[in-house]
């Protein structure tokens, strides 16, 4: 086994006092960051360590051993300030100051969000944001010793690369303006644009400056020809046909060379003759960097392993790292030309010798891709599914992993479910079965089910079986459900269905299994007891996205038909259909809500959608305006709906009036949700490993409109004016008498209670006018409606209870 990941949970700032509350963020696979997507590698000259760009945040390590000192977390490029002994991490909407002499944080500042490029003057000290081929195009500018944007200028056309020259203290921008292209001045010290060259050409170019020879270039995408200007005055000098350049690279100044692209090719430019010099065939540039004592360039080719080192006569002297088998995807050579930093695809960065490539150190932070969470509520453990590495992380209810279970080969597209009777985990997918004994952690079987991609799981734990349906299967002729024997490990029967059956669920009144086919009759009836199929219903088109759930107050299975836009409503026990409901477009996802009698339709797939049927009532509600993707989850403690919304992010639904109670903008997608019912978490996380970790406390504050009613839960509500008391069906309907045909009547009615205990008003159901009171924390008190004697049995503890006490935040 591997040595487990380090996890990291950063405990949230917010208060218990809310409802849905961030509680922290578990981090996979270490508490700094892991290295996916690397980009700009770049060495602090002032202590030595280096910021490592990745797809997590910006990693800070030691330079010579490699070992990660800090990490910030969601920042992107970073820049170092020389002169101004800063290094600026930036993201599109904030920039963090660090101090390079210490390498601390000393300021953060937000930006104008939308910028997506810059250049930095080390004579003013000035950072330039600017916005690229949007017209006008805005440029902020920092001042990065003191951390703070000191002005914001707009220039009416188009911007592209930028480009800063020490000697006139300008920066020189690509640009296009009214149908021509070239190039604008911007003089650092004026804070103003001061000339420019321009010429017929509809798209902004590439530049790039010789500073020694005092010549700038500039070129187009395909183009033929560079241009050569004099940076001073700004105006053309000549002209040279070249072979077509795709972008400048890398200019190389002791040897003066301009390195540029060329389809698959790395052309080198002569910028003393003006003249192209050699051409690197099938060495198509992409990273680059050059060594400021002999010249010598180090260049990354793409879709290549290893480092090609190039010397001054343009001739490849070595390789390095070529040994590692993995394209180099980032680069960089310490100023001093002593140490080289090297990147590869598979979450490594190599510190070698640039000589001879010897690895001195290695920074090695996987990136773990999440397939799903699961929580178990037996040990209250959550396993994070990373199929990359084939690992499945537990997780207990701390945020430590705990254990790192290997041997299953599974992918991005699984099932998995839980056995309560064994505590033993099943996940399925990628042509194997794998079982887990959560007690040791440990792969304790693995079926071979030959040719199954995806399997749809129904667990039966009385009966000690597990049914495997071929969600996707490669051989048609394969199509068959495997019935697997918890008890020994094994497969006890096959039996053939028509096609491929994209969801099935288990209907414990009717003891059946309900099963989704892409091919007509659309719905299958599985037997557990005789392992056959028993009936078949066919009530619309069969679709890939095709769903079904069931609904035990009614004893009625749902069924999504995708293609015909419909919801259909099966009798569990006949299996016959009872009614076909049109819906207004296709929907994807059931999630049956037992305490409401409610099934939530949601569409994912394509466009997002949100109906909501009422079981009761058997009718629609009118759409919601909430536009779902990925992933949706229903917890029934807090009677809460957990999903995804596109536009917003992740969306808390109070199911009882369908409202928002909570939204919660991450930053990223939520692919996959799970509920802890014992802590009372939910889990959320996309592919990428970070899971956030969202407290549902029923002590905490919810709000409402004043139009909406409270319902006699041990619910808290942030009210105003109005104070709205539900009307429940275990309570009286007026006057506080009760209609059980028993029990002696009560006439005790609803009281509000101050923070001391007084009552200060009594309360009647439905509105409540409280606009007298103070600002402050009362108590809705509500007695039994009758005696315990007299009383319904519940399994609830809080159906028991002689008083229900919900706490209310008056606000004004």
């Amino acid at each position: 086994m591997r040595n487990p990941f380090v996890l990291f949970v950063v405990l949230a700032a917010a208060s218990a006092a809310f409802g849905q509350w961030l509680e922290g963020m578990i981090a996979l696979p270490d508490s700094f960051s892991y290295l996916d997507s690397l980009g700009a590698v770049v060495e602090n000259p002032q202590t030595g360590r280096v910021y490592i760009h990745s797809a997590s945040g910006v990693m800070v390590v030691n330079g010579i051993t490699g070992a990660k000192e800090t990490n910030h977390r969601n920042y992107d490029d970073p820049v170092f300030c020389a002169g101004a002994d800063r290094i600026c991490l930036l993201r599109r909407d904030s920039v963090l100051v660090v101090d390079a002499r210490a390498d601390t944080v000393v300021a953060r500042t937000g930006t104008t969000p939308g910028w997506d490029d810059f250049v930095f003057s080390q004579t003013s000290r000035r950072l330039y944001l600017f916005t690229t081929n949007s017209s006008p195009a805005d440029i902020e500018v920092l001042d990065v010793t003191a951390g703070v944007v000191v002005d914001s200028v707009e220039y009416a056309g188009r911007l592209g690369g930028a480009i800063w020259d020490s000697l006139t203290n300008r920066v020189f921008f690509a640009a296009c303006l009214q149908g021509e292209s070239g190039i604008v001045a911007y003089d650092c010290a004026l804070d103003s644009f001061v000339g420019g060259v321009w010429y017929e050409r509809q798209e902004t170019g590439f530049i790039a400056l010789d500073q020694d020879l005092r010549k700038l270039f500039l070129s187009w995408d395909a183009g033929d020809t560079i241009v050569i200007l004099n940076p001073d005055s700004i105006a053309e000098v000549s002209r040279v046909q070249v072979p077509g350049v795709d972008g400048f690279e890398l200019v190389e100044r002791r040897t003066h060379r301009l390195f540029y692209r060329h389809g698959s090719a790395t052309v080198v430019f002569d910028t003393r003759a003006d003249s192209v010099r050699a051409e690197l065939a099938d060495m198509e540039p992409a990273w680059l960097d050059w060594d400021r004592e002999n010249g010598e360039v180090y260049l990354a080719p793409c879709r290549a392993a290893g480092v090609a080192v190039v010397d001054t006569n343009d001739a490849i002297d070595r390789w390095l790292l070529v040994e590692r088998g993995d394209t180099i995807v980032t680069l960089a050579l310490k100023r001093d030309g002593t140490t080289l930093y090297a990147g590869l695809e598979q979450d490594t960065l190599f510190i070698a010798d640039p000589q001879t490539g010897a690895v001195r150190g290695m920074v090695v932070a996987p990136c773990l891709r999440l397939a799903g969470l699961l929580h178990n509520p037996a040990g209250n453990m959550l396993y994070a599914f990373c199929y990359n590495k084939g690992v499945i992380a537990a997780i207990d209810s701390d945020g430590q992993m705990v254990g790192c279970i290997e041997g299953i080969r599974f992918w991005d597209h699984l099932s998995a479910v839980v056995n309560p009777a064994l505590n033993r985990l099943y996940v399925a997918g990628n042509y194997v079965l794998g079982v887990v004994d959560c007690n040791t952690m440990q792969v304790v079987h693995v079926e071979s089910l030959p040719r199954l991609r995806e399997a749809a799981l129904v667990l039966r734990p009385d009966l000690g079986k597990l049914y495997v349906f071929p969600r996707i299967h490669e051989d048609t002729m394969g199509h068959v459900v495997r019935v697997f024997d918890c008890w020994t490990d094994s497969v006890v029967a096959e039996v053939g269905v028509w096609n491929k059956t994209p969801d099935a669920v288990y209907h414990q009144a009717a003891g059946l299994i309900y099963f989704s086919c892409r091919r007509a009759p659309a719905i299958g009836v599985f037997d557990p007891a005789t392992n056959t199929v028993v009936r078949t219903v066919d009530p619309a088109r069969a679709d890939i996205d095709d769903r079904l759930c069931i609904d035990l107050n009614r004893n009625r299975v749902y069924y999504s038909a995708v293609r015909d836009e419909c919801l259909i409503v099966i009798d569990a026990i006949s299996s016959s259909v009872l009614d076909t409901v049109e819906l207004p477009r296709e929907v994807d996802t059931l999630i049956m809500n037992h305490a409401r009698d409610k099934l939530y339709a949601l569409q994912f797939s394509r466009s997002g959608h949100f109906y909501v049927y009422d079981c009761a009532a058997e009718s629609l509600l009118p759409e919601v305006d909430f536009d779902p993707s990925y992933s949706a989850l229903l917890n029934t403690r807090n009677d809460k709906l957990y999903f995804y919304d596109y536009r917003n992010g992740l969306r808390v639904i109070d199911c009882r009036y369908d409202t928002t109670t909570a939204l919660w903008d991450i930053g990223q997608f939520v692919s996959f949700l799970a509920w802890d019912r014992i802590d009372n978490r939910v889990y959320a996380a996309w592919a990428r490993p970070d899971i956030f970790v969202f407290k549902d406390d029923p002590t905490g504050v919810l709000s409402h409109s004043p139009t909406e009613p409270v319902a006699d839960r041990l619910c808290p509500t942030i009210v105003r004016d109005v104070l709205w008391l539900g009307q429940s069906r275990d309570r009286p309907s007026a006057g506080g008498t009760v209609s059980h045909p028993m029990a002696p009547a009560r006439t005790q009615s609803p009281a509000l209670l101050d923070i001391t205990g007084r009552k200060v008003m009594d309360l009647q159901p439905g509105p409540n006018d409280i606009s007298r009171l103070a600002p402050g924390i009362y108590f809705v008190v509500t007695p039994h409606p009758y005696p315990r004697a007299f009383r319904p049995a519940s399994p609830s503890p809080q159906a028991e209870r002689e008083t229900a006490v919900r706490r209310v935040l008056v606000a004004k």
